[in-house]
């Protein structure tokens, strides 16, 4: 799940990066913590990924991720 701001983000975003960052995110279907992932502020299960391309913000649980924030670096 996307909140509006990050579909709004994602659909403004370059389309090699868009479709790096959608990779990115239907990988944490299966892994909602990979490697380089870290808790985000003091928010119960809310995780941040940062690469040199993009920043997301999210949070999971035992049947969701939610995208908050999707924040490419160009």
């Amino acid at each position: 799940m996307l909140s509006p701001a990050a579909i709004d983000t994602l659909a403004a975003t370059a389309p090699v990066l868009r479709r790096t960052i959608t990779d990115t995110i239907l990988d944490l279907i299966a892994d909602p913590e990979p490697i380089g992932a870290r808790p985000y502020g003091s928010i119960p299960s809310a995780m941040e990924i940062t690469t040199d391309t993009y920043r997301i913000v999210y949070t999971h649980g035992p049947d969701h991720v939610s995208v908050w924030i999707i924040q490419p670096n160009t």
